[in-house]
């Protein structure tokens, strides 16, 4: 039997094993563990904040600030 089997056993057997009243709070840690991580979800955020970065590197370079100045 593989390692992630041999865990699925022992996770399966551990909740046999929990008094009914322990069953919800196990199982809303197991949604919340089931969730994406935060982690992943940022990378877009990430990879945004590096371009605005950039932006504003490159407006201090040339020493205008578009959102101060008037249209």
């Amino acid at each position: 039997m593989s390692l992630s089997a041999d865990l699925h056993q022992k996770a399966i057997a551990l909740l046999h094993q929990l008094p009914p009243d322990r069953l919800v709070a196990v199982v809303q840690l197991l949604e919340f563990l089931a969730q994406p991580s935060q982690a992943e979800g940022n990378a877009e955020e990430t990879a945004l904040l590096q371009v605005i970065g950039q932006q504003l590197k490159c407006t201090q370079e040339l020493g205008t600030d578009p959102i101060s100045e008037e249209t």
